[in-house]
Order: C-alpha cells, then sequence, then structure tokens
C-alpha cells in the first residue's frame, strides 16, 4: 500500500479521535436534553487559548491542564444550566437557539478582546517529535491526544452505563417523564449533562492547542465539525458520535493529502445535506 496514503489514514484516525470528543458533548446535550449548544465550538476554543497561555505564562505542561479544564468547564456548565439554561427546558427549542448563539458570540468576542485575532498554537518540547515506522510518521502529540480522548470517551460510556448518576441521565434520554415518577431528580440530570458537554469541549480545546493552530474565529468551524459529525452518527447515539468522528477525521486527512483542502468543507456538508435528506436519525438510525 502506498506509503502516503498509510499516513494519510493514520493522521485521519488520530485527529478523527480528537472530534469525537469534540462532539461527544453536543450528542450528549441535545440527547438528554433536546438543546443543541451551537458554541460548542467557542468553548473548544476557550480551552485551547487558555492551555496556550498557561502554559506559557506559568510553564504548565498542557497534559496537567485536561483534568483542569474539565473540572473547571463542567463547573460553568452546571452553573449557567442551573441559573439561565433551565428556564428555556420549557420553551419552544428556537429559543435556547438563540440562547446559545448569544453564547458563542460572547465567548469568540471575549476571545478577540483578551487574545487578539492571531493565530497561536503551542509549542513544547514534544511539538515536531514523531514515532517513524516502515516510511511512517506518527506525530507523538496527535497519538497522545488520540489517546487521551478514547480514554475520556471510554471513562463518559463506563459512567453513563456503570454509575447511578449515568444510569439516570440514561434514563432522562429515553424518558423524562417515566425518569420523574422513578424519583428521578431531571433538573439535577439536566445540570451534570451540560456539565459534562462543557468538560468535553474544555479537554478537547486543551488537546487541539498542541496539534494544529487556532484563532477565535474558528469556533464556529468547530461547532459545523461537530454538528457533522453527531447527526451523522445519529443525534443522542454516542457510539455513532465516534463513528462519525473517525469517518470527519479520514475524509479530511484524504483530500488534503490527494486534493484542494477547500473540497473537505464541501464533501462534508453536501454529506450532511444527503444523510438529513435520507437518514435523519444517523447512519445507524439510532438518533433522536
Amino acid at each position: 500500500m502506498d506509503s502516503m496514503l498509510i499516513q494519510a489514514l493514520i493522521n485521519g484516525i488520530l485527529f478523527g479521535g480528537v472530534y469525537v470528543l469534540l462532539s461527544v458533548g453536543l450528542s450528549l446535550t441535545f440527547g438528554v436534553m433536546h438543546i443543541i449548544n451551537v458554541a460548542q465550538g467557542d468553548l473548544v476554543i476557550l480551552g485551547a487559548y487558555l492551555t496556550y497561555w498557561m502554559y506559557l505564562m506559568y510553564h504548565i505542561d498542557p497534559l496537567l491542564m485536561v483534568p483542569v479544564l474539565f473540572m473547571s468547564f463542567f463547573a460553568l456548565g452546571y452553573i449557567m444550566q442551573g441559573f439561565l439554561v433551565n428556564r428555556l427546558i420549557e420553551s419552544p427549542p428556537l429559543m435556547s437557539l438563540v440562547f446559545f448563539f448569544g453564547f458563542s458570540i460572547l465567548l469568540s468576542n471575549i476571545s478577540l478582546i483578551l487574545w487578539g485575532p492571531f493565530t497561536r498554537i503551542l509549542t513544547t518540547e514534544l511539538s515536531g517529535a514523531s514515532i517513524e515506522l516502515y516510511n511512517v510518521s506518527i506525530p507523538i502529540l496527535r497519538l497522545a491526544a488520540f489517546m487521551i480522548s478514547i480514554i475520556v470517551i471510554i471513562m463518559l460510556y463506563l459512567f453513563l452505563k456503570k454509575t447511578r448518576i449515568g444510569i439516570a441521565i440514561v434514563a432522562t434520554y429515553q424518558n423524562r417523564e417515566a425518569a420523574k415518577l422513578m424519583g428521578i431528580d431531571v433538573s439535577k440530570m439536566y445540570k451534570i449533562t451540560l456539565g459534562i458537554g462543557f468538560g468535553t469541549a474544555g479537554v478537547a480545546g486543551a488537546l487541539i492547542s498542541q496539534i494544529t493552530s487556532f484563532h477565535p474565529p474558528l469556533g464556529v468551524l468547530y461547532t459545523l465539525f461537530a454538528f457533522f459529525i453527531t447527526v451523522m452518527g445519529g443525534m443522542g447515539y454516542l457510539p455513532g458520535t465516534f463513528i462519525g468522528g473517525l469517518i470527519l477525521g479520514l475524509l479530511q486527512s484524504y483530500i488534503m493529502t490527494y486534493y484542494n483542502p477547500v473540497l473537505v468543507y464541501f464533501l462534508a456538508f453536501l454529506m450532511l445535506y444527503i444523510i438529513l435528506l435520507t437518514r435523519p436519525k444517523g447512519i445507524f438510525g439510532k438518533g433522536v
């Protein structure tokens, strides 16, 4: 097999894992709360900037920022759900969409004010380091980002399947009214769900800051990528989100290797359009 093709496949899989982490919060939030967080990409960019500046100013290792950002962003989502978003649960879906659109603009402008429109990338001792294997290069930072993404996703899966709170969240996702009758505090489950959605976005930002460049307007693109992945896999269906992330990563890597990179966006949203027409519940038919 062509070594260039193998390289493209490896890069696609590594990036795809990070894309899954970027999207899993959006999918979970929609599945449980039926709310589309269009600020997901801006939270990722905020996490990237915080990681960048904490390393630059205080020399805090980006990998150590992963748990810090998760807890910080989780707290932000938990509090925001309790004080603001919860008021919109019973409102028409457009109200929550407008709210998060405004939140997206707020985050983007905060990033612009604090750090400017400049493109940045976090450079560490491992930047540029790679493992050479049969004429194929595996960047260490991308491999580490992929492994951390997979670990976080597995932990989230086990949390939802094996813990009381996780099972309660799944029950709320399946039938909110039945969950209430069973004594589940649905409002608390919503808080935890949005907290997880925010937390995973922060972790994705910490990882993205090391493997690719970023700037504030890029948040919109990451939100669109997350939307593409969740729609392809099925809104609210986490295993489908995993497959959708890998598909986007492989598509992007292959197109950028052999063709014009601009085609990535054209083909991605052409696929999205076709899926919405033919498989509105995702390629597995198990989405909300």
